[in-house]
């Protein structure tokens, strides 16, 4: 197919194939022209013209608003690398869970931004002499959501042909990661300290848990639908003058509290701590009925997670799922559809929002660090003490290597 995408140059594609960049102008009825860029992806010509086109993105050649800062950075990169994506999240998940984006055109794609990221580091490392220099890969944690069914046979999405197809991408890309490693520590010299970490590590995510149907089955959530069940999203179907508990976000649960919440009714103190114990020692037991397996590993109070000023505002409980489990979509956002445990059949198979201690993350130095059991609150002052900086004094965590 050839195609031109506004006042760019025509761009050819054969079928499975991937466009470079793309800039394209947005010209509004206002009177500015607004820059941005797009991929172009050929799905299909037989028996129907399928052509997917890529969310806009800011063109770094070209900023419309900025991106970088200083500013001028982001122009100055593209210049020496090529155009990048700019957006948060440039992996398109979304269309490969529904469908209009295949499984290869995303391992496809995936495979190109880590190229692409990885020549925005030797970029950087080819001219850095001193300070700190941070950089971020986060293309495993993509890799590992849309393709861990093809490592996990008693996945419910687990499909042989799949597996045999893409059972090799993890597994490849930490190889490329361990392969830069490499490079990157061939660079050091013995006055730098190389610091990898990751925040998080990856399981299964075999079943889905709808909390607030669990909420509402055992009355601490009432909803107006005809049924009293199948709430909608954004606690749509909701009657706050009759529920004492909601959860909303991917772990937290809230007391619907007087003097806090819009419409709250328990009180602070003795009621919601008593309510609060009642919660957390149900949910402990609370076990998927099909595998007779705990879904919660473990249900921490606020005081032991939080603190600081915002701390009132927070979940009043943090839900740690065991492996396998994870909150249901809908109830992320406040719904309450039926039933409560649900198999999870989507590509997005694997996941990280389970308790730490199922999916706890890395951490590598080249220098010996004086602990086992590292932080995250250890690795800002770590950076501080390698620079010769004293830490703050309201800053918390210690140093975790002896020698800058």
């Amino acid at each position: 197919i050839a195609a031109r995408f506004g006042d760019s140059p025509e761009i050819k594609l054969q079928p499975g194939q991937w466009s470079g960049y793309i800039p394209i102008t947005f010209k509004p009825a206002w009177g500015t022209s607004i820059p941005a860029m797009v991929r172009a992806f050929l799905v299909a010509m037989d028996p129907h013209l399928r052509l997917y086109v890529s969310t806009p993105e800011v063109d770094p050649m070209d900023p419309y608003f900025p991106v970088t800062h200083p500013d001028s950075y982001a122009k100055e990169l593209a210049g020496a690398i090529g155009r990048y994506p700019t957006l948060g999240m440039p992996e398109d998940v979304n269309a490969v869970k529904d469908g209009s984006l295949p499984p290869e055109a995303f391992e496809q794609a995936m495979l190109q931004l880590f190229e692409t990221r990885k020549k925005q580091l030797e970029h950087e490392l080819g001219r850095f002499t001193n300070g700190l220099l941070a950089f971020v890969f986060d293309d495993s944690d993509r890799i590992q959501h849309m393709f861990w069914s093809a490592r996990d046979p008693d996945h419910p999405a687990y499909d042989p042909a799949f597996a045999a197809k893409f059972g090799h991408v993890i597994p490849d890309l930490y190889q490329r990661l361990d392969s830069l490693l490499g490079e990157v520590l061939a660079k050091a010299d013995d006055r730098t300290t190389v610091l990898v970490m990751s925040d998080h590590g990856f399981s299964s995510y075999h079943t889905a848990v709808g909390l607030n149907s669990w909420l509402v089955e055992n009355g601490y959530m009432t909803l107006r639908t005809a049924d009293g069940r199948d709430g909608r999203e954004l606690f749509a179907d909701v009657d706050w003058s009759a529920t004492r508990v909601y959860s909303a976000g991917f772990t937290g649960i809230y007391i619907n509290l007087r003097g806090r919440e819009r419409d709250g009714i328990v009180r602070a103190g003795e009621e919601c701590n008593r309510l609060c114990d009642e919660l957390a020692a149900k949910l402990r037991s609370l076990k998927d009925p099909v595998t007779g397996k705990a879904a919660i590993r473990q249900v921490y109070r606020k005081e032991a997670v939080y603190r600081g000023d915002q701390a009132k505002d927070g979940p009043d409980l943090v839900i740690g799922f065991d492996a396998g489990f994870r909150a249901e979509d809908r109830n992320v956002i406040g719904g309450a559809p039926r039933p409560v445990f649900s198999a999870n059949r989507s590509l997005w198979s694997g996941d990280h929002l389970m308790d730490p201690s199922v999916v706890p993350g890395i951490f590598a130095s080249n220098r010996k660090i004086r602990t086992e059991e590292p932080r995250y609150l250890d690795v800002a002052p770590t950076i501080l003490h390698c620079l010769g900086i004293k830490k703050p004094a309201e800053m918390e965590g210690e140093a975790l290597i002896t020698q800058p």
